[in-house]
Parts: structure tokens; C-alpha cells; sequence
């Protein structure tokens, strides 16, 4: 039994008593009713014992299913049911009492910013916490819940903005874990903020939030393209390149909020379920002057990461589903005259050297995933030489997970998070094999030491080094040259990187 600030805790401990694991604590208030568009608020207490032994529910989403490589293990617990009040997270941890300050990772998950939840099978941070790290899951809220703008909703704010209540969210979550996991053994002032694909564009975001600031030392973002690159329009005539990525500025996420949601405030918050599920989902963070300063690569740029540790990582079949490169690929080059059309509308003045480094090989697919790949491959490497006196610890995930179609899918978007927890799902147990063991058990001592120092190199395992780009493949974590120099400079171009 452990005492927060709402009150008592009990969890359920593993087999061998080693971990304790409590789920559904609440971190904040229930945004519910004239909370729904708001900040989150502290959460309120409760008498008594609550019993944290289930997941609560998941965010308001459109109901979730496995589908393509992501099997039943990949998807959120649905027997838990989808909420509103959804403010609450899970803890691992030693159940050792008398080992003091332990490092803290909080994992904040992926779904394309508008689904997922903490209750996914592959979060199991029972590993981990054999490692002496306590490990924190959190649910937020997602799509038009956690990132809607509106005018009419900013008008009504004190601070006169709208949106980001993902952010909010997450931050309320890094708040609760500054001040109540010391009664689970851990350090407030030790903490890691790691998530993947759009979890990794919310770690990326808080290192350059000031609201955030002071509320971790470490991040470790995963199957995230950090630097966003400037794309061109098909629409500007004369090829200049404009930012297209995650961030709008406030003014511009209002008017797209207004469009999609006319009614008063108090319409939009007695809309039930069904009605909010038919409303587009996905909103960008807005850079409204309070939660946000500036998109995370002015922020980079600025030196705003510096602090920080970083470590990111991405996988080498990232690229196959999500298309970096969407324009491009919609334009579905088949002939040379296609190709140069499409490479033009999307390169701008810098075409004529793409054209030369990626020659079109006749295969719409291969060609742009190609390109996509080598693309996510320069954004990391250029974070790494962006953060100037600043370690970045920098991978590509190689690995194939075991399955039925691993020979179509490779080492898909996402596969890699099991490996870093070091937890092997029931549902696989006649697949894995002894690499896939071996390799989780080095991936959870690095995550382990990096937590706990700042680096993922640990007695016994092979050197990391930091501002390198490294391959990771069972048995062999190495340094590796994956993009020429000539391309690499032309991504520097591209970027804007000098």
C-alpha cells in the first residue's frame, strides 16, 4: 500500500514478489463536462484504499482492432472500454522499500495523436523494473479531445489560447510523477520521458515547452522524424519551400477548429460520443505562446534541448506504412516525365540534386519508401550534430520480430518496443528465438543505464558511442555508415542545416 496525494494506493505484486504494479491511478481530474476542452486540474482525493490491480479506460477513439503487423499484443486493452475520464496511469516498480531514488522512464504512447493507450500488452515495464527503473505508463486524450483549437474556446481561457491539452495532459502526468513517486522509491529529479512514433513527437515537443521545463532530465523519442523538413506546395509556382509539419501557429489552428465545430461552447460540450467520433481526429500542436514557444526545430536550433540527454531511434522498415514523403508518393511516379513532375513539385530548387542522388528505378513504392527511409536517416543525424555540446545517442532498429509475415513487414513501425522492455508476448511463444532474448535483455540493461546515468553504455555490453549513428541487430550493436557523405550534405541542404 502506498500513499499519494489523493490518497492510498494497493497494486498486485509478480509472481515472485519482485515487482509491484499498480494501474489506473489517477493523475488528474476527470475532463469531463465543462473540463472537456480544458487544462486538466489536479485529481481529487478519494477516502479510503483504492484498489489499482486494472487498466482504466483508454481515451475516446474509434474502436481499436489488430490489423496489418500489428497483432493483438500491438492494441490497446478494449475490455477496459473507451472514456472521457481517462486521466490516469500505471506503475512498475522494485518492490525493494529500502532502495531509495530510483530513475523514473514515463512512456507515453503512439497512435498518430489520435488513438492508443497505456493498457497495450507490449508496455510491461516488469523488466525493466527488475533493473532498479520504475517505469510509468499514462493515458491522455487523443484526436479532437486533446488537440482541438477553437476561437470560442480560447476566448474563454484566461491566457486567451486553445489546444494542446495532449501536452497538458502529459505534462499533469510528469507533475504527478515530480510529486508523488518518491513514495514508490523513485527520484523526481531523475526522470526519462520516452514514447514512440507520435509518443516520440510529444517527448520531442516537451523538451521545448516551458511549461515542461524542470520536469525531466531525459528523453528518448522512437520512430519519430525530429527535424521536420520543409516541403514545397504544388501550389507555389515558384518552388519556395515552406514548413508543413506538426506545428501551426495558434491563429491558424483556431480558424481550422471554427471550421469543423460552429456550435457555442456549450453545444460542443454536451456533444455526445458518437458525434465527437464523427469529427476529424487530427490537429497539430499549437505554438500559442504559453505551452509552446516554437515548433522543435527552432527550438533545437535555439539550443532549448541542450540540457537534455537524447536518445532516438527509429526502425529500418519504418518507412514501409508510413510514407514520410506523402506528396510524392500520391503522385505515383510510373514514368520519367511523372518522375520529374513529382520530384519538382516536391523538392522545389533543390530537384535537379535529388533527381541525380535518387534516380527513378521504375518502382512507384520501393522508390519513394527509399527515399523516406534515407530521409528519416539524415533527420536523426542532423539532430545529433544540431545539439552542439550536447550528447544524442542515435540508431537505426534492424531486428526482424519473428511472425508469420516477417519477410513482407522487416522491422516494422513499432517492432522495437518490445525489445527495449525486454518482454516477450505469450501470444509469440513459439516464434521467438534465442536472439530475440539475448537482444531484449542488452536493449533493457541500455535503456536501464541510460536512465539511470544518461548514457546506454552499462558494464559488460559493447561501447555507444554518442553523435554516432548506430545499427542495432541481435548480437551486434555497431557504428554505421548508412548514408553517403554526397547525400547526407544534400539532406543538410534540404533541411536548411549548415
Amino acid at each position: 500500500m502506498i500513499k499519494t496525494e489523493s490518497g492510498y494506493v494497493c497494486g498486485l505484486k509478480t509472481n515472485d514478489e519482485a515487482v509491484s504494479i499498480f494501474k489506473g491511478i489517477p493523475f488528474a481530474a476527470p475532463p469531463i463536462g465543462q473540463m472537456r476542452w480544458n487544462a486538466p486540474t489536479k485529481s481529487p482525493s478519494w477516502p479510503g484504499v483504492r484498489e489499482c490491480t486494472k487498466f482504466s479506460p483508454s481515451a475516446i477513439q474509434s474502436p481499436q482492432a489488430p490489423f496489418l503487423m500489428w497483432s493483438e499484443e500491438f492494441i490497446i486493452d478494449t475490455s477496459t472500454g473507451y472514456s472521457e475520464d481517462c486521466l490516469t496511469l500505471n506503475v512498475y516498480c522494485p518492490s525493494d522499500v529500502n532502495v531509495k531514488d530510483k530513475p523514473v522512464v514515463i512512456y507515453f504512447h503512439g497512435g498518430s495523436f489520435v488513438a492508443g493507450g497505456s493498457s497495450c500488452e507490449i508496455y510491461n515495464g516488469e523488466q525493466l523494473a527488475r533493473h532498479g527503473v520504475i517505469f510509468v505508463t499514462a493515458n491522455f486524450r487523443v484526436g479532437v479531445l486533446g488537440l482541438l483549437a477553437s476561437s470560442k474556446l480560447s476566448c474563454e481561457n484566461s491566457s486567451k489560447i486553445s489546444g494542446n491539452y495532449q501536452l497538458l495532459d502529459q505534462i499533469a502526468a510528469l507533475k504527478w510523477v515530480r510529486d508523488n513517486i518518491k513514495a514508490f522509491g523513485g527520484n523526481p529529479e531523475n526522470v526519462t520521458i520516452m514514447g514512440q512514433s507520435s509518443g516520440a513527437a510529444a517527448v520531442c515537443t516537451l523538451a521545448v515547452s516551458p511549461m515542461a521545463k524542470g520536469l525531466f532530465r531525459r528523453v528518448f523519442a522512437m520512430s519519430h522524424e525530429t527535424l521536420n523538413m520543409p516541403v514545397a506546395t504544388t501550389s507555389d509556382a515558384s518552388g519556395k519551400m515552406i514548413m508543413v509539419d506538426i506545428y501551426k501557429p495558434l491563429s491558424e489552428c483556431e480558424r481550422e477548429g471554427d471550421e469543423v465545430i460552429g456550435m457555442v461552447v456549450e453545444d460542443m460540450r454536451t456533444m455526445t460520443t458518437e458525434e465527437l467520433l464523427k469529427l476529424p481526429a487530427y490537429y497539430p500542436y499549437c505554438i500559442d505562446g504559453h505551452v509552446l514557444t516554437c515548433p522543435f526545430n527552432d527550438g533545437v536550433r535555439a539550443g532549448m534541448t541542450d540540457e537534455y540527454d537524447f536518445m532516438v531511434t527509429y526502425t529500418a522498415n519504418d518507412s514501409m506504412l508510413f510514407m514520410i514523403m506523402r506528396d510524392l508518393a500520391a503522385k505515383n511516379p510510373t514514368t520519367t516525365e511523372d518522375y520529374e513532375a513529382a520530384m519538382r513539385g516536391y523538392f522545389g530548387e533543390h530537384a535537379d540534386m535529388a533527381m541525380k542522388l535518387y534516380p527513378f528505378n521504375g518502382n512507384p513504392k520501393q522508390f519513394v519508401s527509399m527515399i523516406s527511409h534515407e530521409r528519416y536517416t539524415a533527420s536523426v543525424m542532423m539532430l545529433a550534430s544540431l545539439r552542439k555540446g550536447a550528447k544524442t545517442w542515435i540508431a537505426q532498429f534492424d531486428h526482424v520480430m519473428p511472425g508469420p509475415e516477417s519477410h513482407i513487414w522487416g522491422a516494422f513501425h513499432t517492432s522495437d518496443v518490445p525489445y527495449w522492455l525486454d518482454y516477450f508476448s505469450d501470444k509469440r511463444k513459439d516464434l521467438w528465438r534465442e536472439e530475440d532474448y539475448s537482444l531484449g535483455a542488452e536493449l533493457v540493461a541500455r535503456l536501464a543505464a541510460y536512465a539511470k546515468t544518461g548514457s546506454p553504455n552499462a558494464e559488460g555490453l559493447s561501447d555507444w558511442k554518442p553523435n554516432s549513428l548506430y545499427r542495432i541487430q541481435a548480437g551486434n550493436i555497431h557504428e554505421a555508415q548508412l548514408l553517403t557523405q554526397e547525400k547526407y550534405d544534400f539532406w543538410r541542404e534540404v533541411y536548411c542545416v549548415n
